[in-house]
């Protein structure tokens, strides 16, 4: 299929979106489904990658063990959830009209931020700097906080 949408789009729309949006052609529905759990497949790789490259940066002493357990929480779907609130995902993401403000504070968001992290490195021409650096911006603080809670 012809890529006709935005990679950051996509990202962030909700499968309830795509499902309203997409309701008359099934096809097309189902492969903009697909396409989306992509990015978030993707982007989780990029973002567990960044969160890693942080860890590296900020603890030049700690060994592998140390930086594995420092990591734990912070490539979680919980993390993404809170990397997802720290850039206001849900300020401009697309919901379908069946999302109650139960299904707000659920970890939905997570896996949008997970395709938005796939999509910069796709709209960065796979440049992992490019996305990381922005994650470590937008996110930094989120991952510091974490930090100092669990020690």
């Amino acid at each position: 299929m012809l890529q006709t949408y935005s990679f950051v789009e996509l990202a962030v729309s909700h499968k309830s979106y795509i499902n309203e949006a997409y309701a008359q052609d099934p096809t097309e529905r189902s492969w903009m489904l697909v396409q989306h759990r992509r990015l978030a497949h993707l982007g989780d790789g990029i973002m567990n990658a960044a969160v890693t490259d942080y860890l590296f940066r900020q603890f030049l002493d700690a060994d592998a063990g140390i930086l594995t357990e420092k990591s734990k929480p912070l490539k979680e779907r919980k993390g993404a959830v809170l990397y997802a609130h720290a850039v206001g995902i849900s300020q401009v993401c697309f919901l379908g009209n069946g999302i109650s403000d139960g299904d707000m504070q659920g970890d939905m968001f997570g896996e949008m931020f997970e395709a938005l992290m796939g999509a910069i490195y796709l709209g960065s021409d796979r440049n992992f700097s490019v996305a990381r650096d922005w994650f470590h911006a937008q996110c930094g603080a989120v991952i510091k906080q974490r930090i100092e809670r669990s020690d």
